[in-house]
Parts: structure tokens; sequence; C-alpha cells
């Protein structure tokens, strides 16, 4: 039986580098290109995209915290590029 610690090592490996790419600047800068104001913009439209055109009661609800839903164009135009 492998031990637990190694699923979680495993599971580190294998999530890291997404969480990496999330917060780089790379995708930071692409939202400010697009029309984002700032970091959040970018990152509840971030959360938002794979959801397509959502109601804003989705995004709410996927999204939590997020504050009103005000550009979901933007959010989609990140999506296709």
């Amino acid at each position: 039986m492998q031990h637990p610690l190694a699923k979680v090592h495993r599971m580190f490996e294998l999530v890291e580098p997404i969480a990496t790419v999330s917060f780089s600047e790379v995708p930071n800068e692409a939202f400010l290109v697009l029309g984002m104001r700032n970091y959040w913009d970018g990152y509840f439209a971030g959360r938002a995209a794979p959801l397509g055109l959502a109601p804003a009661a989705v995004v709410h609800t996927v999204v939590g915290t997020a504050s009103r839903w005000r550009c979901p164009p933007l959010s989609v135009a990140g999506r296709r590029r």
C-alpha cells in the first residue's frame, strides 16, 4: 500500500504547474491587453471563461465571492485566444 504522503507529493507534482501558469504574469498581461482593468478582473474572467456566455448567477455560484459580473465578452475573448 502506498503511503498517503506519497499521494500528496504526486498531486503537488501534477497540480503545481497549473497554478504556476495561472499566477504568472503571462495570463495577467494577456487579460490587460483584452481590456481588463486589473488582476482581479482577469482572475474572475479566467475562472468564468470555461463556462462560456454564462448568466451572472452561474458565475457568482462558481466563483463564489466575485463581485457583479460585468465582462463576459472579454472573458470569452480570452478563452478563444
